[in-house]
Parts: C-alpha cells; structure tokens; sequence
C-alpha cells in the first residue's frame, strides 16, 4: 500500500459497511520490526457469523477487492471469548477464526 492508500474491512454487516468499502472501517499501519502490520479494532456481535473481504483504497480511490472467495469470520459466544483477534493475509483463502487474545 503506497502512502495515502488504505486497507478496509468491507462485509455483510453494519459493522463492516453493508459492503461499501467507503463505509468499512479503516485498519490503521504501524511498522513491526522488517514488515508492514496493519490493524484493527471492531465490535462484532457475540454468536454471529459474517462474511467480509480485505480491500485496498489507493491514495486516488481506487478501490481494489481481494480477488479471492469471501472471508467468513465466525464470532463465538460471550461466555467462551470476551476479546479476539484474527490474523489475515491478503487473498488468503482460508475461512477466518476469532481465537482468543
């Protein structure tokens, strides 16, 4: 992602932007030792089961989808997991599990 770009959780939920990537939340960059690492922070419900994709907004808002078949991210219940957290790799094809933090 070239400077002024940005990377976005775009899915099926509200929490994600009903799929319209400039509603998506905004993952933030920072730099961990030699590589790029780019988080973050939502709220999705307990229980639940969505389907989402990373996508990447170019400085001069292009907007570019991860080309493979959708991501489903699977919430569990309040009482197994209060925090979370997902590793994700661009065009990774595997279905996506909240482990705990």
């Amino acid at each position: 992602v070239n400077f002024g770009g940005s990377i976005v959780l775009c899915g099926e939920s509200a929490e994600l932007g009903y799929w319209d990537p400039m509603k998506a939340p905004h993952f933030t960059w920072s730099w961990s030792g030699s590589s790029d690492v780019w988080i973050l922070d939502v709220e999705l419900p307990a229980e639940s089961k969505t389907e989402c994709k990373v996508v990447h907004i170019t400085a001069a808002g292009e907007v570019i989808w991860e080309y493979t078949a959708n991501r489903v991210l699977e919430i569990p219940s309040v009482e197994t997991m209060r925090d979370g957290e997902v590793t994700l790799m661009w065009c990774d094809e595997v279905t996506d599990l909240v482990t705990p933090k």
